[in-house]
């Protein structure tokens, strides 16, 4: 049954919904609505005030019911899987973070599609709103892990280590950002339900990205205090230990597939391992960097590509393996950005 026959349901049962019928024509025409509102609700395009089904993504127009007492509200059923549309309504922002946690992607179309006003144009205003705030406490966030039991050099005060941290933060953030844009735009993996999606998916995308983040700040903040001698100060070159040789580990992998290199000549091992974040100049790109495995191999790397594979999934309505193309590709070209950048950035 669809959702809007489990209104009609609970309408009969208790006598007190808004659209109870008051007459046997009025009772033909409701059910004559009703059976044409399936075949609204699975309209591929975004109408005004649409919401979707957390569970299978289907598209509705409403998530609930409200009875004469506005107190009294009854989530709808989707029609499609028989779930609930969207139990998050019912639930604070913090207990979101837990399902942000695990990478579910129920809670990413709740918090990028329905969440907020009824009103279409008020729940964009809050959407943005949310970018800012949540954008200012992610890469705020960052910039203080980064920072966190640094030594900075005697001559640069506190305040103006952080805020050297927090510009560089705000060009790595939005760097990355639009090399993703452009790594979807040139992939075309938006939503194939309306013509009209890449663009309004595309004003969403750092919302998501920012909701991504939130895991990894959450677990590296934690790391920063509980592992605080993995951080290597700035001021001072990485110990020995804690750099990685990358073309000693990648001529393993990359001689065996060439047949096999001339002695001596390694040149295309060292100019593929050019990329490595380890060849940056600009001291401020490498504050916050840890000599072990819990910063970038585990955290950033892991946890953060992970909850990202499942984001921009959601966002773009495409399959997780075309999103992790999406995604290498991006990342890819923001390592060239940063590269090509850092004399400026120095």
């Amino acid at each position: 049954m669809g959702s809007t026959t489990h209104v009609s349901a609970q309408d009969k049962g208790k006598g007190k919904a808004r659209t109870t019928s008051t007459s046997s024509s009025s009772s033909s025409s409701s059910s004559s609505s009703s059976s044409s509102s399936p075949s609204s609700c699975s309209s591929p395009s975004l109408e005004r005030g649409s919401y979707v089904c957390v569970h299978c993504n289907r598209r509705v127009l409403s998530l609930y019911v409200t009875y004469s007492d506005p107190s009294n509200t009854s989530l709808l059923q989707c029609a499609s899987c028989g779930h609930l549309l969207d139990v998050y309504m019912t639930l604070a922002f913090p207990v979101l973070l837990v399902d942000l946690l695990l990478s579910k992607p129920r809670v990413y179309r709740h918090l990028l599609t329905n969440r907020g006003s009824n009103d279409p144009k008020e729940r964009e205003c809050q959407r943005t709103e949310s970018t800012f705030r949540i954008g200012a406490i992610v890469v705020g966030l960052d910039a203080l892990i980064r920072c966190t039991n640094v030594g900075p050099p005697e001559s640069l005060h506190p305040v103006s280590l952080y805020l050297r941290v927090l510009g560089y933060c705000l060009f790595e953030t939005f760097s990355l950002y639009a090399c993703i844009a452009l790594s979807a735009v040139f992939f075309r993996t938006f939503s194939r339900t309306s013509k009209s999606a890449p663009l309004s998916r595309l004003r969403l995308l750092p919302l998501t990205l920012f909701y991504t983040s939130l895991p990894t700040l959450f677990l590296l903040f934690i790391v920063s205090l509980i592992w605080r001698e993995e951080y290597s100060v700035p001021s001072s070159p990485l110990s020995p230990a804690a750099h990685l040789d990358l073309p000693t580990l990648l001529a393993p992998i990359f001689i065996p597939l060439l047949g096999g290199l001339p002695s001596g000549d390694d040149g295309f091992v060292k100019r593929v391992s050019w990329l490595s974040r380890e060849n940056l100049k600009s001291g401020v790109s490498t504050f916050g960097n840890v000599r072990g495995w819990a910063n970038e191999a585990l955290l950033r790397k892991g946890v953060g590509g992970s909850s990202a594979v499942v984001g921009v999934a959601v966002l773009f309505n495409a399959s997780q393996s075309r999103t992790v193309l999406i995604l290498v590709v991006a990342w890819l070209l923001h390592l060239f950005t940063l590269h090509l950048m850092d004399p400026y950035v120095s």
